[in-house]
Formats: structure tokens, sequence, C-alpha cells
């Protein structure tokens, strides 16, 4: 009962073969696409350098409003003011933006932020506080006044 020891060598070897040949080509692969990426670089940076440097790309995070409390000047015609108080949804601290519209009788009142999409915020709630003059001036009658859904109806 003699073991044969030398077939069982050369058996193995087209496996090791096949192995180096995977292995190197699998390196050569990498490195090609390593080259591609590379030279798309650039262009993708010549693209980013085109845009506005004032514009910031992200999305709109709306104020949540809590609570809204308006004061009426005694003046003719009248000027409106508004305490708003509520929170930011997040822990990111971007400049707050405030935009009015306003139509016959109706206002409306935008507080937001543009947090860029790439940033992470921590889900910590940011108090926000603000006293905001409404544009114009407001002769007698009622009006509606919407600041981010929170409808407060003032009787000047």
């Amino acid at each position: 009962m003699a073991q044969e020891t030398g077939s069982s060598m050369l058996g193995c070897f087209p496996a090791v073969l096949v192995a180096v040949l995977f292995g190197f080509l699998t390196f050569l692969g990498a490195r090609q696409s390593a080259a591609s990426m590379e030279l798309v670089a650039p262009v993708e940076a010549q693209a980013q350098s085109a845009a506005p440097v004032d514009a910031v790309e992200g999305k709109q995070s709306l104020t949540v409003i809590e609570k809204v409390e308006t004061q009426i000047s005694a003046s003719v015609p009248a000027t409106v003011t508004l305490h708003v108080m509520g929170y930011q949804p997040d822990g990111c601290t971007f400049p707050v933006q405030v935009q009015q519209t306003r139509t016959a009788d109706q206002v409306t009142i935008k507080i937001f932020r543009i947090v860029p999409k790439d940033v992470m915020c921590t889900m910590e709630l940011n108090p926000y506080n603000d006293t905001i003059t409404l544009d114009g001036t407001f002769d007698s009658g009622t009006y509606s006044v919407d600041v981010n859904g929170t409808v407060v109806v003032v009787k000047v």
C-alpha cells in the first residue's frame, strides 16, 4: 500500500496558477478603474465651480410654529407686528430666512432655513423666537396671516 506523492503536487498546480492569474487580473482591473476616476474628477470640479457662489444647494427646513401673537399699532394706517414662537426641527444652526407675500387681505409668512444636502444634523430641537413686522400698512378690516401653516386672524 504505497502512496503516490508526485501526482498530488502536479494536481494542485493548475488551481494555484488560476488563483494567481485571477488575482493579477483583479489588480489590473482595479488599477484601470482608479485611473479612469482620476480623469473624471477635474471635469466635475469645473462644473461645480460654474455655479454661483451665493447659491446653496439643499433643502428647505421649515420652522415649526407653536404660537403667533399679534400687535397692532395705534397709527392710521396701522402696522402689524408678529411675535412668533416655535422651534427648528433639528440641531443645525443655519441662518433663518423669512419671506412675506401679501394679496389683498391674506398675508403669508414662510420661515425656513436652507440645510445643505450633504450635512447631517443632530436630533436636538432649537427654539425659535422672533418679532416680525409685516411689510406695508393695513387699513381697517380683517386680515388672515398664515405663518408656516399656523393661521391667525387680525382685526385692524
